[in-house]
């Protein structure tokens, strides 16, 4: 099992009337992923990706933009750049404690019912793994 992470893409166009999201995620359809605006200006939207390299690009009102924002880029064949994000591993123990996990949790994540599973994972697995506060309170000497 291999956990998915969320990842928000985000593009600033105050003046754009609709913003598209293409990539080698959804098979560079550009009208397949429509990004929300939020009034003011900055579009966004959030999606489930697993670990992998992706290259993309923004569609704004019919236009290929590269993301100005992205870390990497490549040149594409048509003389243009492509955005790359690259969603990393989880660590193992994330990985191996969601195997273990007898709670249901990544079943009820997949389900669609948390926002950002992997967060709301580890905050369980660190709670799981924490002693209670009062074991540590006092000295031994102390009653």
């Amino acid at each position: 099992m291999i956990p998915k992470i969320w990842h928000e893409f985000t593009f600033h166009a105050p003046d754009a009337k609709a913003v598209f999201l293409a990539g080698t995620f959804n098979h560079w359809d550009p009208a397949k992923t429509l990004l929300k605006n939020d009034k003011h200006g900055h579009w966004k939207i959030e999606m489930v990706l697993p670990p992998g390299r992706y290259e993309y690009r923004f569609v704004v009102d019919g236009v290929w933009q590269s993301d100005p924002r992205a870390m990497e880029s490549t040149i594409n064949e048509f003389g243009g750049t492509n955005s790359i994000l690259t969603i990393a591993q989880p660590p193992p123990v994330i990985i191996a404690g969601a195997r273990r996990d007898d709670s249901g949790f990544w079943e009820y994540a997949r389900a669609g019912n948390l926002k950002k599973p992997l967060l709301q994972f580890y905050r369980s697995l660190v709670h799981k793994v924490q002693k209670p506060r009062t074991q540590f309170s006092r000295r031994p000497d102390q009653k």
